[in-house]
């Protein structure tokens, strides 16, 4: 069986020859290429190269774009730091809480940089692909994404005393979501990755995860037509298994 595969047999609980190896080595590739992190999250070529390496030295099952959810908030305008050593590092959010959200842009998943940057290592990484490595993509939830754009804490905030100003940002990144997960799919994702931090119950309680986080993301999913998985990113997912 080839990975694709061995995959899918996975998932649909067919028999499989062994089971499948899916592990995330982003950062593994820059140091199996020698190369420095701020090219190696710049340029396309590069990362795939550094993929590659991963999947020969590993024989993992998949082949995964770039591992860097910071994209999303640098494509609304937060700010990050390239470093040689470090990935992207998340260092000034685009909002303030205290700020009016109105009419705030939503950017352009064909244009913006970093957004072009995960495309194209996507379209490079289908094509050594041909069809027998699934390759898996991330997005942040509808209800992630502001954390990108504000911080954890004002987000939360927001959330506990301003509810509808709350909502108001949610509308706008759900739109993204849409329009981010469908370029991915387009671009030839097997699959998209959602971290679920903000359903998170050491996090959330369970009325703001059943009031905002679950609807948002269900709204989001039903308008993409592809294959999702919903991760719990390390945490407890239980409690709130039933709001699924």
């Amino acid at each position: 069986m080839n990975s694709m595969e061995r995959i899918s047999a996975t998932i649909e609980g067919e028999p499989v020859d062994h089971r499948p190896v899916v592990v995330l080595l982003s950062l593994y590739g820059a140091g199996l290429i020698d190369c420095p992190l701020e090219e190696y999250y710049s340029v396309a070529s590069r990362y795939v190269e550094g993929q590659l390496a991963v999947r020969e030295t590993f024989a993992i099952d998949v082949l995964t774009v770039p591992f860097l959810l910071t994209a999303e908030g640098e494509a609304f305008g937060s700010q990050l730091t390239l470093r040689r050593d470090n990935p992207p590092i998340f260092e000034q959010p685009v909002l303030k809480a205290d700020e009016a959200w109105d009419n705030l842009p939503i950017p352009d998943v064909d244009s913006s940089p970093r957004l072009v940057f995960i495309r194209e290592a996507l379209r490079r990484l289908v094509r050594e692909a041909r069809g027998e490595v699934p390759v898996i993509a991330f997005a942040l939830s509808p209800a992630d994404l502001p954390i990108m754009l504000l911080g954890l804490e004002p987000w939360l905030k927001t959330v506990l005393f301003d509810e509808a100003k709350a909502r108001q940002l949610m509308d706008v990144t759900l739109t993204f979501f849409v329009r981010w997960t469908r370029a991915l799919f387009q671009d030839g994702a097997a699959m998209v990755v959602v971290p679920q931090a903000f359903t998170n119950p050491l996090i959330v309680t369970a009325d703001i995860a059943k009031r905002l986080s679950i609807p948002a993301l269900k709204e989001a999913l039903t308008q993409v037509n592809g294959h999702f998985v919903l991760h719990n990113v390390g945490q407890p997912i239980l409690p709130f298994l039933e709001l699924y």
